[in-house]
């Protein structure tokens, strides 16, 4: 069955809403999801939502978790997540590491971000955010 993209990135924002994700968390998670099925990477686009389902069922998934910085060094972070989804903390860690990498002036420079999650977010995606930064 073929579905518009716009169409799976509707319910993936009402059902992650519904569940109580807050609405900027919403908008990045399904970005990423609709990103990825549209990449042909099935696994981790709005097939995810029965896995999350059951996750949340367990205990294991918190999806009012907001990413948060609890260490940080010029060119390091690390980024708890609070078993929230990793697509957030995904996006929150490689900002980071190209603001940090800005900061210390050379592209030479390593700067790294550490997310602790419940569930890890497809990374293509922020790899790109360093390419389209110049880095």
């Amino acid at each position: 069955m073929n579905v518009p993209a716009e169409r799976v990135r509707e319910q993936i924002v009402a059902i992650l809403t519904a569940w109580g994700m807050d609405a900027d968390l919403v908008a990045t998670t399904a970005e990423v999801m609709v990103e990825t099925d549209l990449s042909g990477v099935d696994s981790h686009g709005v097939s995810m939502l029965m896995d999350y389902e059951q996750s949340m069922q367990k205990g294991k998934l918190n999806l009012r978790a907001r990413p948060k910085v609890v260490r940080e060094s010029p060119v390091t972070a690390l980024i708890e997540a609070d078993a929230g989804l990793g697509h957030p903390a995904a996006k929150m860690g490689m900002q980071l590491a190209i603001d940090k990498a800005l900061v210390a002036g050379s592209r030479r420079s390593p700067c790294a971000t550490r997310i602790t999650s419940a569930r890890r977010a497809t990374t293509r995606r922020w790899r790109r955010g360093t390419v389209s930064s110049g880095w």
